[in-house]
C-alpha cells in the first residue's frame, strides 16, 4: 500500500485544508461537508464533494465515526511527530505535547501514554488494548479509553502532533 501519489491543484489544496481548523477537529465538528464548504470559501473549490470521496478512497483523507470508532482504529497506526514536554507544572495529571517547545495539546495521562507508544503497535486498537492492560482497566474504562482516543485522533492529526497511515503499510523493511 505504500504509495506515492501525484496531486493536481485543487485536490492538494483540498487535503491541505482537512488539517484546518484544530478548534472544530477537537469538538469533532469537522465533517465532510465542513471540509467542502471551507474549500469553496478558502480557494474557490468546485465539485469539492466528489474530490472529498476520492481522496477517502486512495486513503489520503481518513474518516473516523468516533461512536463507532473499532474498524478505524483497527485499520491505522499513528505515529507521534512531536516532542512530549511532560507534566503542566500546574496539573500534574496533564501531559504537554509541542513541536516547537510550546505547547500544542494538553492531553491525560492515558492518551499521552497511548500518543507516545502508538508507533510500537500494530495498529491503535492494539495500542489501546495493550495500555488497558497494563492498567489493569475493566471493560467499562476500556470503553471509555476507546472513546477518548478516537476523540483524540482528529485534533492529534490537524495539529501535526500525530500523523496516520494503514495498519497494513510498512514504513521500514526487515534486514532479514
Amino acid at each position: 500500500m505504500n504509495q506515492l501519489f501525484r496531486l493536481d491543484h485543487q485536490p492538494y489544496m483540498l487535503w491541505r485544508t482537512a488539517f484546518y481548523d484544530p478548534d472544530r477537529h477537537a469538538n469533532l465538528t469537522f465533517t465532510r461537508r465542513h471540509l467542502a464548504a471551507l474549500a469553496q470559501r478558502t480557494f474557490g473549490a468546485r465539485q469539492a464533494g466528489e474530490e472529498i470521496n476520492r481522496l477517502v478512497a486512495c486513503g489520503l483523507l481518513a474518516e473516523l465515526h468516533p461512536n463507532q470508532p473499532w474498524p478505524f482504529l483497527t485499520n491505522c497506526r499513528m505515529l507521534p511527530s512531536a516532542e512530549g514536554l511532560g507534566n503542566s507544572p500546574d496539573d500534574v495529571t496533564r501531559f504537554m505535547v509541542s513541536r516547537a517547545a510550546q505547547p500544542d495539546l494538553i492531553l491525560d495521562w492515558d492518551l499521552y501514554m497511548i500518543w507516545s507508544t502508538a508507533g510500537t503497535h500494530r495498529n491503535l486498537a492494539d495500542t489501546v488494548r495493550q495500555h488497558a492492560r497494563q492498567q489493569r482497566a475493566t471493560r467499562k474504562q476500556l470503553d471509555h479509553l476507546v472513546l477518548a482516543t478516537a476523540a483524540a485522533i482528529p485534533v492529534l492529526v490537524s495539529t501535526h502532533c500525530a500523523y496516520l497511515f494503514h495498519s497494513t503499510d510498512r514504513l521500514f523493511k526487515s534486514a532479514n
